[in-house]
């Protein structure tokens, strides 16, 4: 018996060709086509230098697509012999399984191929010849960038015979590529480990396309895409961030590349172009850290992903619409956004916990002028990350006194784009009035003995908390502090070598300011406030992870370590304590200082949090039979 096999190869990427044996097959036989008895077979092997469709690898496992075929005389819109094969790269020997056999027709008929990449289960309907296409929005990972790449391939009149049928794929999609150049007074290792973030905006991601003709129509769904890859240090610039696009025109006017650098949004304009199939724009960005918030000397050389021809250009665009997907929280759970100078809205990243609504929520709050705080009675719900109800867009009001927030809900699945006008009221619709804007993350800069510690910002409630321990050897008006070794040793700090962990006793504490300016050590009431808002579930705060704490002669206790989330974000670790001279207990407890609501002096009780449990412990904060203080972290909050 003859075999017949089916060769398919894929156009590469920059530099080369490669081509791709693959295997075909049939979804069904059309009831009026006698099949012959030759099997239509299927294997591949791997030809030239180059890579695959969208990265440096060739297909893997699980990849898919599918093949369609026709008699000759027939055309994809009617009877089709082979309809929406699946084709299965299974990683072995370079071959494609089919989801069934096929055969070739009888006779001297001839058939038309088609195929295409990924796999849709839906196919195409009967008079139907459009497939529906998109792309991921978000491409960061391998896979979702590899499967927002769309390739078709065609092949005709291919009659039975011992030859070989060569498909050849080509990209029907677009790419684009960046290049951070360091401007004056920056340099691209600096740029490389702050790992700028990427995000363009206004990208339609779904349409359709037209297996005959191979046309792209019905361009909808517009949304933000973040690119895959991660930066390189390539001499004097940062490679490496690239994305799939469907071909579109890009415009100044409905396109920007928002940039998340060093906690501060930058906006740039798109050069103007028209992508098509199959080619590339490299987008060259400088940037420099200024007062405003926009990169300038953007250049767009578009290229067809094999052969680079040019065209370049420079802009820059103010920060008028706020995307809240250019909002990481990368380096601190709470954004601010300035107009000149002038705090107008905080963004924050909460966690919302009451009886009628319980989710991770993006949040902004406008700023009062005359105290230049947030008001909590008119915050907007841009987004909850654990609901897809379209309640968001609603006003939430915080009660200081309770500490907890009533919900007057919106009728959006999410805020996506939002607009700033100068009273600082947030507009969700229109920008027709809006203002342009600044935005930077909001920090602590604690500077002291001409040491600068940036420490992040948590919202709880209605309270703001330091998101991290105190990490100071000095009080705040420079007066340093001694390292100590033992308690009972007088005033100072206690650290243990190569950790970041520093321990204060109750002596230091009553000695001096240890806070930042405009924030302090929380009373006792702070942490009751905190511990009521969660419902007394410390998982709620903890981070890392914990193991169960030991007794007085050094054994593990009994039992289970207690289960830990942090969906707050107050990020309690297991850091220990300071005891006998040494540093006890990592990885098992940490303790927090407190003071008396309305006093300076320490409070009955100190906070523990532990392994073995997700209860707020309390303990007497001086040393058991003796007249001094332990020692404890120190967690500040906003006053």
């Amino acid at each position: 018996m003859k075999k017949h096999s089916i060769f398919i190869c894929i156009d590469s990427l920059i530099g080369g060709i490669l081509l791709l044996f693959l295997s075909c097959g049939q979804d069904e036989n059309l009831s009026d086509m006698q099949a012959n008895r030759i099997p239509i077979t299927f294997s591949g092997t791997i030809n030239g230098q180059l890579h695959t469709k969208v990265t440096a690898t060739s297909f893997e496992a699980k990849d898919s697509i599918g093949l369609f075929a026709t008699l000759t005389s027939n055309s994809l819109e009617g009877k089709r012999y082979i309809d929406n094969l699946r084709l299965t790269y299974n990683g072995n020997k370079n071959s494609f399984t089919p989801a069934r056999t096929v055969y070739y027709p009888e006779g001297k008929a001839a058939l038309d191929f088609i195929g295409y990449h990924p796999y849709q289960s839906k196919g195409l309907e009967e008079g139907n010849t459009a497939l529906s296409v998109s792309i991921h929005s978000d491409q960061s990972t391998h896979g979702n960038f590899s499967a927002s790449d769309f390739l078709t391939a065609k092949k005709q009149h291919v009659e039975s015979s011992d030859n070989d049928v060569v498909l050849n794929f080509i990209h029907r999609f677009a790419k684009l590529k960046f290049t951070l150049i360091p401007g004056e007074g920056e340099d691209a290792a600096s740029i490389l480990e702050d790992d700028p973030r990427i995000i363009v905006t206004n990208i339609y991601s779904q349409a359709n396309f037209n297996l005959i003709n191979e046309e792209i129509t019905n361009l909808q769904k517009p949304t933000e895409i973040f690119p895959y890859g991660s930066w390189s240090n390539n001499g004097e610039k940062l490679t490496g961030k690239e994305m799939i696009i469907i071909p579109q025109s890009l415009t100044q006017t409905n396109n920007s590349i928002i940039i998340e650098w060093n906690g501060r949004i930058y906006t740039c304009q798109m050069p103007e172009q028209l992508m098509r199939t199959g080619t590339q724009c490299e987008i060259s960005i400088t940037a420099t850290q200024k007062g405003g918030e926009i990169l300038n000397g953007v250049a767009g050389i578009v290229s067809d992903w094999a052969t680079v021809e040019g065209k370049t250009t420079d802009n820059n665009q103010e920060n008028v619409a706020i995307h809240t997907a250019a909002f990481s929280f990368r380096q601190s759970d709470i954004y601010r956004i300035y107009h000149e100078g002038k705090a107008m809205v905080d963004i924050c990243k909460e966690y919302l916990i009451s009886n009628e609504l319980t989710s991770t929520a993006i949040v902004a709050y406008p700023i009062l002028t005359e105290t230049e705080s947030p008001d909590l009675k008119k915050g907007t719900v841009l987004k909850l990350l654990d609901t897809s109800d379209a309640i968001c867009g609603g006003t939430i009001i915080w009660d200081a006194e309770t500490n907890h927030f009533t919900y007057e809900e919106g009728d959006k699945t999410a805020v996506n784009k939002f607009y700033v006008e100068e009273s600082g009221t947030l507009n969700l619709t229109s920008g027709d009035h809006a203002i342009s804007c600044d935005i930077a993350s909001l920090t602590i800069k604690d500077t002291r003995d001409a040491q600068t510690e940036i420490y992040p910002i948590v919202k709880i409630g209605t309270q703001y908390w330091m998101k991290e321990d105190l990490r100071a050897d000095c009080y705040n008006d420079g007066t340093p502090l001694k390292k100590l070794d033992d308690l009972g040793g007088g005033v100072g700090y206690f650290k243990p070598e190569k950790l970041e962990y520093y321990f204060y006793n109750g002596e230091t504490v009553l000695a001096g300011e240890l806070s930042p300016e405009k924030w302090s050590i929380p009373s006792d009431k702070d942490w009751e406030d905190l511990k009521n808002y969660i419902g007394n579930d410390a998982s709620l705060l903890k981070a890392g992870t914990w193991s169960l704490e030991t007794d007085n002669a050094g054994h593990e206790q009994q039992g289970n370590v207690a289960p830990v989330n942090n969906l707050t974000g107050f990020s309690v670790y297991p850091r220990g304590s300071w005891l006998n001279g040494k540093h006890n207990n990592n990885g098992r407890l940490n303790g927090y200082w407190a003071l008396k609501e309305g006093s300076t002096e320490i409070a009955d009780k100190m906070i523990f949090f532990t392994g073995g449990s997700n209860n707020f412990y309390l303990s007497d904060p001086i040393v058991k039979e003796k007249d001094y203080y332990k020692a404890a972290s120190i967690r500040c909050i906003l006053k």
